[in-house]
């Protein structure tokens, strides 16, 4: 995984990480990440605050990882005897949906001596080349209507929304104070955050 956030401690290349593992099936010891060079890594927007990384980035992640698949789905499917969209991939074998039994190693489907033993390629690797998923996600929003404040329905309607995504909080706090002094004491304090679908619970809970 290539990408070129700031990984200042809120645990983004783990995320990252983690995306990159679910969507290809293996443990995060086969995931390196190679982050925050822009000669070698994508350019990323903005800066990696709150937990935009997590949102917007993560989602590249996903989409370049499906492109990655995509890809070797193409060439595996000549090896299955089997459509691309039959097939996914998981502890390096990619294997036909229907019937799991039906796989090939990852590394079979690019290694010289499958392709020299089986004569039917000029060179040492399926047609393709290099296998590399790109990922691009930007998350459409409108303006809002400076008279209302608010999202034009018809707007609302094609899946448009003011921000690109936000979370709501409330917060609760039971103070004494002392009327004479005004000196005031909290008592009780309480916070809830719906955080939405966490990707790293363990994150979550030391934030």
């Amino acid at each position: 995984v290539r990408h070129s956030a700031d990984e200042v401690g809120q645990g983004c290349n783990a995320v990252l990480g983690q995306i990159a593992a679910e969507e290809f099936g293996v443990s995060m010891d086969k995931i390196k990440i190679v982050w925050g060079d822009t000669a070698t890594s994508p350019y990323f927007g903005g800066g990696s605050t709150s937990q935009r990384t997590t949102y917007e980035l993560g989602n590249a992640v996903r989409i370049a990882c499906q492109d990655a698949k995509r890809q070797i789905f193409e060439v595996a499917a000549m090896r299955l005897d089997a459509s691309p969209n039959e097939l996914e991939t998981k502890n390096g074998k990619v294997y036909v949906k229907s019937a799991p039994s039906r796989s090939i190693d990852l590394t079979a489907l690019f290694s010289a001596d499958r392709a020299i033993k089986a004569g039917e390629y000029g060179s040492f690797i399926d047609p393709g080349g290099e296998v590399l998923g790109k990922g691009v996600y930007v998350q459409p929003y409108t303006p809002e209507d400076v008279e209302t404040g608010q999202i034009d329905s018809e707007e609302a309607k094609k899946g448009l929304r003011l921000n690109a995504f936000f979370g709501y909080a409330a917060e609760a706090a039971e103070v004494a104070v002392n009327v004479e002094t005004g000196e005031v004491k909290v008592l009780r304090f309480g916070a809830a955050v719906d955080m939405g679908f966490p990707i790293n619970p363990k994150g979550c809970e030391q934030q």
